[in-house]
């Protein structure tokens, strides 16, 4: 089992070839269960998700649990602005990508278009009282 930190994240990560892969992968979560207490740290149960990659037609099925809880299984999950997905297709992070830049553009529109009529009122205001005096 593979893990990766960063900052407060911690992700875990096997290759899963055989229900004893499944097995062992469990195992590596309690000990990093069994890490956490021991050092008085805890997880948040609400972002501790699993998400299974592959391109198999019929891949194991393993359920994962911390503790009591049940890990859910997810389709897609964000790494490090990365949108990932069981499939590895880009799709979805590109969807969101684009989504979030036309979002940004029609903010900057709406700026631009703000600050033209910010100016134009301005350039009244300053007009109108030169030419009273």
């Amino acid at each position: 089992t593979m893990a990766y930190h960063f900052a407060d994240d911690t992700r875990l990560a096997r290759i899963i070839h055989s229900e004893s892969d499944i097995t062992n992968f469990q195992q590596d979560i309690d000990k990093v269960l069994e890490w956490s207490t021991n050092w008085h740290m805890k997880f948040n149960l609400k972002k501790c998700e699993a998400i299974r990659v592959t391109r198999k037609k019929s891949p194991l099925q393993g359920s994962y649990h911390i503790g009591n809880h049940v890990i859910s299984q997810t389709d897609t999950q964000k790494d490090l602005c990365v949108i990932l997905n069981t499939d590895l297709r880009w799709s979805s992070h590109i969807s969101s990508i684009s989504s979030k830049d036309s979002h940004q553009l029609r903010m900057l529109k709406d700026i631009e278009l703000y600050r033209i009529s910010h100016l134009f009122v301005c350039f009244l205001s300053l007009f109108s009282l030169n030419n009273s005096a």
